[in-house]
């Protein structure tokens, strides 16, 4: 009956490392799964954040380019008036001699 009583036991001692073994295992793969989610919201967090900067960068070239295309606009219109003013000037200096 000794041999069948330490075999239950033992078998008894197997099941709860076993059981231990188990848990520790599930432990770590909630541990895992949460860092995995971790990891994705940070993921999803740095594609927004990126958009976001393209998004801003794209804004800010547009409004350069407006602002460019704006100046030289003015800058055109400037250098016709000159234009305009220099003509009449030659004409007038002509008509006089």
């Amino acid at each position: 009956m000794t041999a069948e009583k330490e075999a239950a036991d033992s078998q008894k001692k197997a099941e709860e490392a076993a059981k231990k073994l188990l848990d520790v295992a599930k432990k770590k793969e909630e541990e895992l799964k949460k860092k995995i989610a971790d990891l994705k919201t940070e993921q999803a967090e740095r594609i927004v954040a990126r958009k976001a900067a393209e998004e801003e960068a794209v804004k800010k070239a547009e409004e350069k380019k407006k602002h460019d295309l704006d100046s030289l606009l003015k800058e055109e219109i400037s250098t016709k008036k000159q234009l305009k003013r220099s003509y009449k000037q030659s004409c007038s200096g002509s008509k006089s001699a």
